[in-house]
């Protein structure tokens, strides 16, 4: 075996430096600069460290000591970093502030709970790129949560995957914990938490960085999303199609971005399992076509739990209505189409939907849109919630197609899934729409799309 050996690099200096170089490949540089403990993080793709190239240029203060010396670091795999230091007396006049001190600090980087885990549940929407999730752990002499100090604490990232026998860990969620509820006499403690869209996106305001100048269409979603602090996401090149828009400064980044997306065609918005935010088109961005077919037998891989039809969504017919100008003249338009049904259900002949299509609308058009949202309409109505053995892979905007002693069909569109996991079991819910198509939105929110009827919000478009 040949072993090959490089030169030394200098890559930063400084009082006391330490490099750490950690599990997931990132480079942890320290140092005590001005008498505080400062750091910088650089982040790698496995095997993609260029040992020569390292640089670090943003260090930051990562403890509230100061007047820090005699600073040493180590770091333990799967366990943490270890570090020591000496505080100097901290004076306020004569009055001690703060006494000479040495300080044991112990940052836990990534600590596996799952062995205290007694019950999850996390649920995905298909309108919504929110998830939410509630867990339940044992706290031994209080190991995760004391009366002082917690180990599990608010804005603390979970990563939640699944494991089966000896499989590899499939990814559910990253979330990033709520709340944490405590019993000073309990022996366990509940855990409340959301994803990346729930908690950068939804929680924060765009405050005094509310204006994005007419530019580019992507970059302005790109920017939106790095001033929310997300930095892992793909979004969908658009060219050089440019757009501007202001926002007022208490509307939420979730608000604003879900205000971008409405502006562009066919766009839509998601957070993958990895914790990835993605944008782009459901008709031409491969990333975000992430839904396929899941076929179950009846009875045997699920159990369907329970049934709602209901007819308010169901008509007989679908009405186009615009304003359109010929030789100077105004008329109002209406265009029929007749729904099929395929149920056996009664419904009223005159029981129609009218839709508001923007004025000038062309004929041809209306006409090929009204189809298809009469083909939609024919399978509304009906809704099934099924159980069964936990699927992870399962996500809304999924195809169901169901196998039964009647035959094979697709019963519709995954709308929502619910995973259970611990000691009580493993099993996933989910419901099916009847009147859903796999990559295309639900058939309200359709509607409204193809009508220009959505929501635009309260932003200032710049020009």
């Amino acid at each position: 075996m040949e072993l090959t050996f490089n030169g030394a690099y200098s890559s930063f200096s400084g009082n006391n430096p330490e490099m750490i170089h950690m599990e997931d490949n990132s480079v942890w540089g320290f140092q005590v600069d001005s008498n505080r403990l400062t750091g910088e993080n650089l982040e790698y793709a496995p095997g993609d460290v260029d040992w020569s190239t390292l640089q670090y240029t943003s260090f930051a203060i990562v403890t509230r000591d100061k007047e820090i010396s005699l600073m040493r670091l180590k770091n333990i795999p799967r366990v943490g970093i270890y570090g020591v230091w000496h505080q100097a007396e901290i004076l306020d006049g004569t009055e001690v502030i703060t006494p000479e001190r040495h300080r044991l600090a112990i940052w836990n980087v990534e600590t596996d709970i799952s062995k205290y885990l007694q019950d999850c549940s996390i649920e995905f929407r298909e309108n919504t790129p929110i998830s939410s999730a509630t867990l339940s752990f044992e706290n031994p002499n209080q190991i995760l949560s004391g009366e002082d100090d917690s180990l599990v604490k608010p804005g603390m990232k979970l990563e939640l995957s699944l494991t089966m026998g000896d499989s590899e860990e499939y990814p559910i969620s990253v979330q990033y914990i709520d709340r944490v509820d405590m019993g000073a006499i309990r022996g366990e403690i509940g855990v409340d938490s959301r994803n990346i869209s729930g908690k950068a996106l939804k929680d924060q305001t765009f405050d005094e960085n509310n204006e994005y100048l007419y530019q580019t269409y992507y970059l302005n979603v790109i920017a939106l999303l790095e001033n929310a602090g997300i930095t892992d996401y793909s979004i969908q090149d658009t060219g050089t199609w440019q757009f501007g828009i202001k926002f007022p400064p208490n509307m939420t980044f979730l608000e604003g971005l879900n205000e971008m997306i409405n502006n562009s065609l066919n766009w839509k918005l998601i957070e993958d399992q990895d914790g990835k935010i993605i944008a782009g088109s459901t008709v031409t961005f491969s990333d975000i076509q992430l839904n396929s077919r899941y076929e179950f037998n009846r009875g045997i891989d699920v159990w369907s739990r329970n049934i709602v039809r209901d007819d308010t969504d169901v008509y007989s017919r679908v009405c186009g209505k615009f304003d359109l100008t010929t030789a100077g003249v105004t008329e109002t338009q209406y265009i029929y189409k007749a729904v099929v049904n395929d149920s056996d259900w009664d419904v009223s002949g005159q029981k129609t939907l009218y839709i508001d299509f923007p004025k000038e609308s062309d004929l041809t058009e209306v006409g090929e849109i009204l189809d298809e949202i009469a083909d939609r309409l024919a399978t509304a109505g009906v809704q099934e919630t099924f159980v069964g053995p936990i699927r992870p892979h399962l996500i809304p905007g999924d195809e169901a197609k169901i196998t039964s002693d009647t035959g094979s069909k697709i019963i519709g569109l995954v709308t929502t899934v619910r995973h259970t996991l611990g000691r009580n079991g493993f099993y996933t819910e989910f419901t099916v729409d009847s009147s859903g198509r796999k990559g295309k939105p639900k058939i309200n929110d359709y509607i409204q799309e193809v009508a220009k009827q959505a929501n635009i919000g309260n932003g200032e478009r710049l020009y």
